[in-house]
């Protein structure tokens, strides 16, 4: 009997990337990126979970405690307000204002090819920027020094105090017209600073949102594409919500979300493993001599086994026979062999049940699941011919049985 094996490719990593769309009169496409990778590890099997790889927006980059160590998304575009900021003006939404949704919104992906469907959560924790004031801060407040004067411009401290309800605050000034600042949210409330002076205008350009993801985990996900999207509301009282002086822009942020997930998957037998020889216990020997006729032939193949994900194994055969493979002598004789596999713990099947002695079909795959990353562990197939098929074989003496078994392992499931 000739036994083949094919595997499944690629190192375990997945992408994330999503695009805001924003626009300041008009809809306008203008992305922003969020990447997540996840890459299997031997030293590290533990490790389920995809690591965040966008590359940060600067509020974070240049202080990471202010973003309690998380990453800032940058959100190309610019808001501006429509008119001048008046000096102490009784409304505070007619100064600065910042409003962002904070609280958890579920995003629904799905598989490009089955259409299966999975959910990741994303909330916004903080919002921030460059802030450009129409007029240097020095000619507004009569202050030389620049980073005195920034902070002179707003009552109640600089920018790096948040106005409540938002907490935290960090600033760092760039010239005497701009300065990058970050307030954290807890909650989706209005966060306003009230000028001490006249400005003729304001600019926000380019906004940064701190953000947290919540990822499904990928050993639940089949390689290939999982698409979705979401839309925040912008605009007086919405998710993005900029105050009254700015001015008008898209109604939404379209967040547009890609997972790619490409899985690990590897089957390594010995050398020789592709051409098995069936024997009784004991092998033939005992028989020949004037024993028992065997009860039942059979062969054990043990390899390595790497895997990260779902996966689907069937059989392919020369020749089938009510759902095994089976073996054939020159006169036309077949018998059927059963094919069982064994997969290290942590592959389970997708009913719940262990992988074990688990018989595979040419009919109908076997779908298995993954609670965590299996690296180089032993597995085991078994391939036997049963009792009455075996006393058949003996009404051929001296000849030979043969066929191709090919057990397939997919880790891009079909739908």
């Amino acid at each position: 009997m000739e036994m083949n094996t094919e595997s499944a490719r690629k190192l375990a990593r997945a992408s994330l990337t999503a695009c805001w769309l924003m626009a300041a009169g008009q809809a306008e496409a203008v992305p922003a990126q969020l990447k997540g990778e996840f890459t299997p590890s031997a030293q590290h099997p533990g490790n389920t979970t995809f690591t965040i790889t966008s590359i940060s927006g600067q509020v974070c980059t240049a202080q990471p405690s202010a973003c309690d160590n998380r990453k800032s998304l940058y959100i190309p575009g610019r808001v501006q307000t429509a008119d001048p900021v008046t000096a102490n003006h009784p409304f505070p939404r007619q100064g600065l204002t910042l409003k962002i949704a904070s609280d958890w919104r579920d995003v629904t992906v799905s598989h490009d090819t089955t259409g299966e469907t999975r959910q990741l959560q994303l909330r916004l924790l903080g919002i921030g920027g460059q802030l450009q004031l129409g007029q240097s801060v020095t000619t507004l407040t009569g202050i030389p020094n620049v980073d005195a004067a920034h902070s002179a411009v707003w009552n109640r401290g600089g920018l790096d105090i948040a106005p409540a309800p938002c907490t935290g605050g960090y600033s760092q000034v760039l010239n005497a017209t701009r300065i990058r600042f970050l307030w954290m949210a807890p909650v989706s409330a209005d966060c306003a600073k009230q000028s001490a002076f006249n400005i003729p205008s304001l600019m926000l350009a380019p906004l940064e949102a701190v953000y947290e993801v919540r990822t499904p985990t990928p050993l639940s996900m089949a390689s290939g594409q999982w698409t979705g999207a979401y839309l925040y509301t912008v605009g007086p009282g919405m998710d993005f919500d900029f105050g009254d002086n700015f001015g008008r822009f898209d109604q939404y942020l379209h967040v547009m979300v890609t997972l790619t997930v490409a899985h690990q998957l590897r089957a390594v037998f010995p050398p020789g493993a592709d051409h098995l020889a069936l024997e009784p216990e004991g092998g033939w020997i005992a028989w020949l001599n004037g024993g028992r006729r065997p009860e039942r032939i059979m062969r054990d193949q043990p390899f390595r086994f790497t895997s990260s994900g779902p996966l689907q194994m069937r059989l392919e055969c020369q020749y089938s026979m009510a759902g095994n493979c089976a073996i054939n002598n020159p006169d036309g004789h077949s018998v059927a062999v059963e094919t069982r596999i064994t997969l290290p713990a942590g592959i389970r099947e997708s009913t719940g049940g262990a992988v074990s002695n688990t018989l595979l079909s040419d009919l109908t795959a076997l779908d298995t699941a993954s609670d965590l990353y299996v690296a180089d562990q032993p597995g085991l197939l078994h391939f036997e011919v049963g009792r009455a098929d075996v006393a058949a074989m003996l009404r051929y003496p001296d000849t030979t049985y043969s066929g191709n078994v090919t057990v397939l392992w997919d880790s891009a499931l079909s739908p």
